[in-house]
């Protein structure tokens, strides 16, 4: 998955192995990324602004990734944040 600046040269890219609507967790399974970090992923701060959390469930790993992050154009990723029922943050 790719971001771009120009909607034609990829910009940020994210590997995504699956990717599912539902994931039923609890709070508790939250971990924050700095567990991610420490076993040696070197995250740039830009991706790092997309990831909200990691997720541990069994032999799975999710990373909670904000969509706003992605797909909010710049220009407005400064102002106050506001909530979209349909589309989330923005």
């Amino acid at each position: 998955m790719f971001t771009t600046k120009d909607a034609t040269t990829p910009h940020v890219g994210l590997l995504v192995d699956k990717v599912e609507d539902n994931v039923d967790y609890k709070k508790e399974d939250i971990k924050p990324l700095d567990k991610l970090t420490e076993v040696g992923f070197d995250i740039d701060p830009q991706t790092k602004n997309m990831m909200r959390g990691l997720i541990k469930l069994a032999e799975k790993h999710s990373v909670l990734i904000d969509p706003s992050a992605i797909f909010s154009p710049v220009h407005i990723a400064q102002e106050d944040i506001q909530e979209s029922e349909a589309y989330g943050l923005f």
